[in-house]
């Protein structure tokens, strides 16, 4: 478990991916607040790695396994911002950088 753990040094992106892959009628942003799958991520992680990645949140698991580049990228871009966020100010992290709060929709 602790390879999945996006908070651990032991985190594996290979078996995150594998353990994501597995859940395929699952919506992905559902998949990835799923502590069983990845423990440690939240909504705004979540939120950041989907909009980074620009996989839209209520895709099927199944229906982005083809493209293993933009599901590796969320799951690496997960682990990224948790980084982040661990080694700044929390408050000055989610000002300064997060991407998809400083959005409107049109």
């Amino acid at each position: 478990m602790e390879s999945l753990d996006v908070c651990s040094p032991k985190f594996s992106f290979l078996r995150a991916e594998s353990e994501i892959k597995q859940q395929k009628t699952r919506m992905l942003c559902d998949v990835l607040l799923d502590q069983a799958v990845l423990p440690g991520v939240g909504n705004i992680i979540k939120n950041e790695a989907l909009f980074d990645s620009g996989l839209h949140p209520a895709v099927k698991v199944g229906e982005v396994s083809q493209d293993c580049f933009k599901l590796h990228q969320s799951i690496k871009n997960v682990n990224t911002y948790l980084c982040n966020i661990l080694s700044s100010s929390y408050l000055c992290f989610i000002i300064c950088h997060f991407l998809s709060y400083s959005k409107t929709l049109t």
